[in-house]
């Protein structure tokens, strides 16, 4: 008993502690960013293909696929003619992974493509993979965790090749809130005060 109490608190201890030791992305893009933790990658919160790409249009998207009631989006151009994407795209240390870096913090973000994804989807935005031009899918939302000054993703997560030229542009939508820890972590750290502190108590009445 004397030597499982304390393996059982370290054990807990590590499970808490184990998601702030992964190995942090950062910004190693020249510039005002460079080195900055950007936090996670953010999540496919979903996509589709809507009947255009006008504001009033993708605005809809957004609130059918999270339930908000968006009335606005802060929009911004994100590629040329050419495809050069300009100073908004930021390079990461995780490689195929880029960040974009706005003063807002919004809770959602979609990103336009120009091109046909790998993707399928069905239901009221659907759309099918590798049909350019057509019915693919070029709509894609993500929810914005982590690090929420950062808008982080990949181009594999919406079915592409590490081309960010097909970037069309950006929406972003509504303010995301303050992260707080997921319940899983705090039970394991609770668990291990627990533990420590049952431990000791065993052990402060077997000195006495």
């Amino acid at each position: 008993m004397k030597t499982l109490l304390p393996a059982l608190a370290l054990m807990a201890l590590a499970a808490f502690a184990a998601p702030a030791m992964a190995t942090p992305i950062t910004i190693t893009s020249s510039g005002a960013y460079n080195g900055d933790d950007v936090g996670s990658i953010d999540t496919l919160y979903g996509y589709g293909r809507p009947a255009n790409s006008g504001e009033s249009t993708e605005i809809a998207f957004v609130n059918a696929l999270t339930g908000e009631a968006y009335t606005s989006s802060d929009f911004n151009k994100f590629c040329d003619s050419s495809g050069a994407c300009g100073g908004m795209l930021l390079t990461t240390s995780m490689t195929g992974v880029y960040a974009i870096h706005l003063d807002t913090a919004p809770a959602f973000f979609m990103i336009k493509t120009g091109a046909g994804s790998s993707l399928s989807q069905t239901g009221t935005y659907v759309c099918t993979a590798g049909h350019p031009g057509g019915d693919d899918c070029e709509h894609f939302l993500f929810q914005n965790l982590g690090n929420t000054s950062f808008l982080v993703f990949s181009m594999s997560q919406m079915g592409f090749s590490d081309d960010t030229g097909k970037i069309s542009h950006i929406d972003s939508f509504g303010t995301a809130t303050t992260n707080v820890p997921e319940p899983g972590a705090l039970g394991m750290f609770g668990l291990g005060i627990g533990v420590i502190g049952l431990f000791l108590g065993l052990r402060r009445r077997r000195f006495r």
